[in-house]
């Protein structure tokens, strides 16, 4: 065959190759989309990134390959690698590829699961710990506020009548407190049979 045309059937196939590489990363992108749901606005970005790249690719291709002479033929090739691909092996390679990056994402899960059980036996324990000693503090707060409470007009001290004893109405309300705050019940008064 002549020298000439072994170099434009090269490069008919290099185009050819390239339309298939570029099908393949619209596929990887497919699956990109099938693993994170997107909106149509992301959607719409991302096709707009990968045309242009493809845009460049395919230029940087016939410059290289073609020293910057831009063919139609070039283009043929790369739309029937295009089409070939994205007729025979799109579909097969999305499944395949969305199939073997399930199965890794799981894998990874499941190996940092396990790596991080201790770290989240721990965190539950300290959860727990925290819980307890924050219902302790509740409680102690509860009951040094009722007993630092100012004593009301009613409290002051009083002489009994019929004994002469004086008694402490303060010392009673704290000590009902108390025992309200420890046993959730209120401390009623026995009345004294005189």
């Amino acid at each position: 065959m002549n020298r000439e045309i072994l170099s434009e059937l090269s490069f008919f196939l290099i185009s050819a190759a390239s339309g298939a590489a570029l099908i393949v990363v619209y596929d990887i992108l497919r699956v990109f989309r099938r693993l994170l749901k997107h909106s149509a606005f992301w959607i719409g970005a991302e096709d707009l990134l990968y045309w242009t790249g493809a845009g460049i690719f395919l230029f940087l291709m016939m410059e290289r390959y073609n020293y910057g002479i831009v063919r139609g033929f070039s283009f043929a090739g790369a739309l029937l690698g295009m089409l070939i691909w994205q007729t025979v092996f799109s579909n097969p390679a999305v499944w395949l590829m969305e199939m073997i990056l399930r199965f890794l994402l799981r894998v990874i899960a499941g190996a940092l699961s396990a790596v991080f059980f201790p770290v989240r036996v721990i965190g539950m324990g300290a959860e727990g710990l925290g819980r307890a000693v924050a219902k302790c503090l509740k409680k102690f707060r509860k009951i040094f506020k009722n007993t630092l409470k100012k004593p009301k007009k009613t409290d002051k001290i009083n002489l009994d009548q019929n004994n002469g004893a004086a008694t402490d109405n303060i010392g009673q309300r704290i000590e009902s407190k108390r025992h309200e705050s420890h046993t959730g019940k209120k401390k009623t008064k026995k009345k004294s049979r005189a």
